[in-house]
């Protein structure tokens, strides 16, 4: 596992997870991950979980929306979402349940007052979080960014910001890379992330109908590598 380009001051992610390339993650380090839909947690940062929680830190996934719009038609999505987060979870080492707020999915917006309250109570007593970017191309993943900057101001917790639709929307210069930390997982992880993504069916197969993560979406983000920017 490994990290280049660390950036520095406040916000540095190596002072914080990172020494040398290596996880350097003493518990009682907590991490929270922040995912709008179940399965935006392991497509952007399953490889840095897996290492975090063999690393000995508390890592803890939030799920902000029910995911149940991805098929309008398919009775009970809610649940096989929320089947396939556990699942997902487990295959990346977390010993606790997923936790899931149930805001409606694609009007994460019209509740965003309440998503603030919600995710400043569940991660009170983290010290890191890992959450969308705000122009990350979903109106979700914006509404979360959103109430994220609002939960917690400047002396709260460090936050690392991931792109999942951001890859497919925005241009380089939008993107950024540079301007964020490219995370190197282990072999481990990576195999564990691989396995924890083929949980999602619903989201990466025609089961019940149309692909959401497709093949090539699917490539970039089992590729070598993780992209968190401060």
């Amino acid at each position: 596992m490994s990290v280049t380009r660390p950036v520095s001051g406040r916000s540095s992610v190596v002072q914080h997870l990172f020494a040398d390339g290596s996880i350097a993650c003493p518990p009682p380090q907590r991490v929270g991950v922040v995912a709008p839909h179940p399965d935006d947690e392991t497509l952007a940062a399953g490889g840095l979980i897996s290492d975090l929680v063999r690393a000995g830190c508390h890592v803890s996934i939030v799920v902000v929306t029910d995911g149940a719009a991805s098929h309008s038609d398919v009775e009970d999505l809610r649940a096989i979402r929320e089947a396939e987060c556990r699942r997902a979870a487990t295959l990346l080492g977390i010993a606790e349940p997923p936790i899931f707020l149930g805001f409606p999915d694609g009007r994460a917006e019209a509740h965003i007052e309440a998503i603030t309250s919600a995710l400043r109570q569940v991660l009170r007593s983290v010290d890191v979080i890992i959450s969308p970017r705000l122009d990350d191309g979903h109106d979700d993943h914006h509404a979360v960014a959103r109430a994220l900057e609002v939960a917690f101001d400047v002396s709260g917790p460090l936050q690392m910001r991931y792109a999942i639709w951001g890859w497919e929307q925005l241009n380089e210069d939008q993107l950024n890379v540079d301007a964020g930390v490219i995370y190197r997982p282990s072999a481990a992880a990576l195999d564990a992330k691989k396995a924890a993504l083929a949980q999602y069916v619903s989201q990466t197969t025609d089961a019940y109908g149309h692909v959401i993560v497709d093949e090539a979406m699917l490539h970039r983000h089992t590729s070598a590598t993780e992209v968190f920017w401060p």
